[in-house]
């Protein structure tokens, strides 16, 4: 039975990197290893490499393997994880000790991997250990809710958790003095998890890690970076956004540029760099911020229109408050304040029964809303 391809190969832009290598096709089967007719295939006929050629192609090349290679729309991360090391299913259940269709299992999402494979898997790939545990457990299984054999206990209709990773980012005199690559501590807004302070000799990443692989057998979960932006040694703010399951990149671009506004010089971040403009454009956005909450300042969320009601108040920290950040479909930025049953748009609070939201209500519709009634 032929194996079904987990990915796209970018038969273009390998020929496009092999003519600028100055490289025949007999040239580049010799260094990977492959025939003529095998590159022909790769590069005519829609033929997928296995993973350890794409890697060696990439390499030879110059490229990265996310050029020649991208995983199926919907796929696990597995898959890339796995492309990136160039590793097929069959090669990465060797070095585990596994069949290959525990693997595949665990790229349908149909099946958990244990907290020793997933460290198990980390250091043969070479990737984060939170990258794995993500992977190989965001997914639910297909199929109809409720129990599945694989796992009894576990409903797909149960509330996500929430799994929210701190980094630290503090500034003395407008200089940033401290950033971690890794998150100092993890903490659920519901309530549910808490971590430890790197600070207290223990590993933040190995055991939220664990919390993970044990949250999923019985909840979705979702991933957050959270950055604690210290000035001075007070804690302002909390920008943050979600990183799994869905549309990450969009996330991720919404929290840069809030990060480049409210801060004076974010790290990794491209923004503006005359101060006087932030320091304009963050007295502007300043009144419209939430309340400072204990443990976390002013909390700021990088949201999307799509998100629903029931995902903005996972978020809210309770007795807390916070603003979402997205963009509408229209592409103007929009505010949302948001506290226990109540929200605000700069307009005074309201509640959401007083705004007929459901759970289901996204920020969209939400904020249409508004708009409509102050029409």
């Amino acid at each position: 039975m032929p194996v079904r391809p987990t990915g796209v190969f970018d038969a273009a832009r390998l020929r496009e990197a092999r003519e600028h290598a100055g490289l025949t096709r007999a040239a580049l089967a010799r260094d990977t290893g492959a025939s003529p007719d095998m590159v022909a295939l790769w590069e005519d006929q829609g033929v997928v490499p296995t993973p350890a050629k794409v890697k060696r192609l990439a390499v030879l090349l110059g490229l990265e393997v996310e050029d020649l290679f991208q995983p199926l729309e919907g796929a696990s991360g597995l898959v890339m994880l796995r492309a990136r090391a160039g590793l097929s299913q069959r090669a990465l259940a060797k070095k585990l000790g596994v069949s290959q269709a525990h693997v595949s299992r665990w790229e349908r999402g149909v099946a958990v991997a244990s907290v020793e494979q997933s460290e198990a898997m980390a250091e043969i790939l070479g990737a984060d250990l939170m990258d794995v545990v993500a992977a190989v457990d965001i997914r639910p299984a297909p199929g109809p809710r409720g129990p599945s054999p694989d796992n009894p206990k576990r409903r797909d209709d149960d509330p996500a958790l929430h799994l929210v990773l701190v980094f630290p980012w503090e500034y003395e005199n407008d200089e940033l003095v401290r950033f971690a690559a890794q998150p100092s501590t993890f903490y659920s807004p519901q309530g549910d998890l808490a971590g430890p302070d790197a600070a207290d000799g223990l590993d933040p990443t190995r055991l939220a890690a664990r919390m993970l692989s044990y949250a999923y057998a019985e909840r979705h979960v979702h991933t957050h970076v959270e950055a604690r932006v210290v000035m001075d040694g007070e804690l302002v703010y909390s920008i943050r956004y979600q990183i799994r399951p869905t549309d990450a990149t969009r996330r991720e671009l919404l929290f840069r540029a809030l990060a480049a506004v409210l801060t004076p010089k974010p790290p990794n971040t491209v923004g503006n760099d005359d101060p006087a403009v932030r320091a304009a454009l963050r007295r502007e956005l300043f009144p419209l911020l939430p309340e400072s909450t204990e443990g976390a300042g002013r909390l700021i969320v990088a949201a999307l229109s799509t998100d629903p009601m029931s995902w903005l108040g996972a978020q809210t920290p309770a007795g807390g408050s916070l603003l979402a950040v997205f963009q509408d479909d229209a592409g103007k930025i929009q505010l949302l304040g948001h506290r226990d049953g109540q929200l605000r748009d700069g307009w005074g609070w309201k509640s959401h029964d007083q705004l007929g939201l459901t759970p289901d209500s996204t920020l969209g519709e939400t904020i249409a809303l508004l708009q409509e009634r102050r029409s």
